[in-house]
């Protein structure tokens, strides 16, 4: 395989640079080994943020260059764009589409419509940011999930270039500008990041400060900027050897040192970027870009690094889903392996061609074409609710939970707590403590309790123990904020019954489990100091696989109920998996022995197992949530508890 040589003169307009290929190596190597293996590279998602810089400056470096000559042309920039971005895009979404025919429910394929269309109008990373909460689909389960970061790009492809000629022909300092468009978006994404993590994550302005550092970069290399980065770019060997030394040594350490519970980007984003911009500005005769990032191997994954990115993913996705369960290594590194042929041959059979071939009008409007019929076809899946005349016409979706919040609750100054809900207007007599899992219980008491006075409420937050602040979730910052809000509620005169119900493992794992059992205590000590009856709920049995699974729909691609067992866990599997959080929770229990204590696993479980369905309906919504037939079979013994009525 030849590669042509490093650029030695760095004032050429655009000279090839394999470096930079190189580096776009290490960011898609990253990526696919952390969606691959999580387990072995905790922040390989920070590949992200070094393929953000890499675009802002190769974008950067073309917009500066042709303005220096007078030679840059918008159309020529966005025909570009269209032909490097399009082919592979369009192929890509088509080949999920037609998987998914073959293997997603009604719902699932609705979503994927809605993804198809998103991701082919550059708008996925928005329509994510709306989906994201408690309750949303895993992410392994979204094939193209991934096509937030490629919107982010395109909208920067999109406004930057207006932009830098507004700036330029208004004869402003392009320098000066481009850091203060950067301080601006590091500021927000550092504030943000505490109010709302998911939009901080997904949104443009938050993340465009990572494409400007690579804009910087290629001011360096311009005679837009005159001075200040002459030593940077100019001939000092030692020095760009220690630059890109700690260029490198940055990276590995935001690979090593960030994980899927930090607050990211936030201020860790600097350690990727900051990374990925030494190397760049080191140059290629640099000894780590020469010899480690300008390596024959690491350049040709450099080159197919844009389709393998479009590819790796919904392999891995379509992975999961076809299997039911987390798919085992061995097929990880088969969808991998495979991940990375499809690429080079989209690299050299459709890419290449259509990049370099013959400069018409016809390829860049016919691209256009084909991509938005892609979305339409996507939009019109979505908008004909997944298509399901694909499946028997005895097939019906599980009844849904009505909503996370009403009117009613939220004016009872429950505005911003994720579950807030009551049965009807009036002040409520039963509150529902706890996380969604006391949520989980609301839809089958209402029901339950609809010929009687009470008053139902729940108030509480997803992985937060909302009465104590402490949450299972990192990125959880309003958990805290609420508990005096929650507790106030809980005890208010009106209320006669407590019922405490909460995902109970995750809080007594090691690092959470002191302060989840001082919390426990505490509140147990405060509701019985009101007077309150207390009914505290032990959890239900947790899935490993979705149980949707459960459901024999007949699908080409769809994993039979045979794949998964007998859609029932294993008693034993769930005593051992419980046994230390329900050590704990029965000792402190023995301390107030006034609370009233029910077991959910003695009405899903026998001595064998816990089974997931009942007369062919589901009981679980998800891997850890009751659905409404599950919600009303647990309701049907817990309401006359706590009721006091006899069974």
């Amino acid at each position: 395989m030849k590669v042509a040589e490093p650029a030695v003169k760095r004032d050429m307009p655009l000279a090839y640079r394999p470096d930079i290929d190189g580096l776009r190596a290490v960011a898609i190597l990253s990526v696919v080994c952390f969606h691959a293996f999580p387990n072995l590279l905790h922040g390989g998602f920070v590949g992200v943020d070094i393929f953000f810089v890499i675009s802002g400056f190769l974008i950067s470096s073309i917009i500066f260059r042709g303005m220096e000559k007078n030679t840059f042309s918008f159309t020529n920039f966005y025909l570009h764009r269209i032909k490097r971005i399009f082919p592979a895009l369009a192929l890509v979404l088509t080949t999920c589409f037609i998987v998914g025919w073959f293997s997603l429910l009604p719902d699932e394929y609705k979503q994927l419509g809605k993804h198809m269309a998103a991701g082919a109008g550059f708008v996925q990373n928005f329509v994510l940011w709306k989906e994201s909460g408690y309750f949303d689909v895993a992410s392994d389960l979204k094939p193209l999930l991934h096509l937030w970061s490629l919107s982010v790009e395109e909208q920067f492809y999109l406004f930057y270039p207006l932009l830098a000629w507004a700036i330029w022909r208004s004869n402003l300092n392009m320098r000066a500008m481009v850091l203060v468009l950067m301080v601006i978006s590091f500021g927000l994404n550092v504030w943000w990041i505490h109010e709302d993590a998911s939009g901080t994550f997904y949104h443009p302005a938050t993340r465009v400060w990572e494409l400007l550092a690579g804009a910087t970069c290629a001011l360096a290399t311009t005679r837009l900027n005159s001075t200040i980065t002459k030593w940077l770019s100019g001939g000092d060997a030692k020095a760009n050897h220690i630059l890109s030394g700690f260029g490198l040594a940055l990276i590995v350490a935001a690979l090593g040192t960030i994980d899927r519970n930090s607050l990211f980007p936030g201020w860790w984003a600097l350690l990727p970027v900051t990374g990925a911009a030494l190397l760049v500005l080191s140059g290629p005769q640099a000894w780590v870009n020469r010899h480690i990032l300008g390596n024959r191997l690491m350049v040709w994954v450099g080159l197919i690094s844009y389709p393998l990115y479009l590819w790796h993913w919904p392999l891995l996705s379509f992975a999961h889903i076809i299997t039911a369960t987390t798919p085992s290594s061995r097929i990880r590194m088969a969808a991998v392996a495979l991940s990375f042929l499809l690429a080079w041959l989209t690299y050299r059979l459709l890419e290449k061609p259509i990049r370099f071939g013959r400069n018409t009008w016809a390829i860049p409007v016919t691209l256009v074409l084909v991509l938005a019929a892609v979305g339409y076809i996507g939009y019109n899946d979505f908008e004909r609710n997944g298509l399901s005349f694909r499946l028997p016409s005895n097939y019906e979706l599980e009844p849904v939970f009505t909503g996370n919040a009403d009117p009613i609750c939220q004016a009872a100054d429950g505005q911003g707590i994720e579950f807030c809900r009551q049965s009807k207007a009036g002040k409520p007599t039963i509150f529902l403590l706890g996380d969604s899992h006391a949520w989980h219980l609301f839809d089958g008491l209402t029901s339950a309790s609809s010929g009687t006075k009470e008053i139902i409420t729940v108030r509480s937050m997803g992985a937060c123990l909302g009465f104590s602040g402490v949450s299972a979730d990192p990125k959880r910052t309003d958990c805290l904020a609420n508990k005096n809000r929650i507790f106030s509620a809980a005890t208010s005169d009106d209320i006669r019954t407590v019922v405490i119900s909460a995902r109970w493992d995750i809080y007594f794992e090691p690092s959470l489990k002191a302060a989840s059992e001082q919390a426990l205590r505490e509140i147990l000590t405060r509701l019985t100091n009101k007077g309150k009856r207390i009914v505290f709920v032990l959890d239900i049995p947790i899935l490993e696989f979705h149980p949707k699974y459960c459901l024999d729909i007949h699908l080409p691609l769809r994993p039979s109920i045979s794949a998964i067992g007998n859609c029932a866990i294993s008693r034993q599997a769930f005593d051992e998996k419980t046994h230390d959080y329900r050590e704990i929770v029965t000792r402190i229990l023995k301390d107030f022995p006034q609370v009233q204590v029910f077991d959910s696993a003695t009405k899903l479980c026998d001595d064998r197992q816990c089974p997931i369905m009942q007369n062919g309906k589901l009981l679980y919504r998800d891997y850890d949530h009751l659905s409404v037939t599950g919600s009303e079979y647990i309701a049907k013994w817990l309401e006359p508890l706590i009721l006091q009525k006899p069974h």
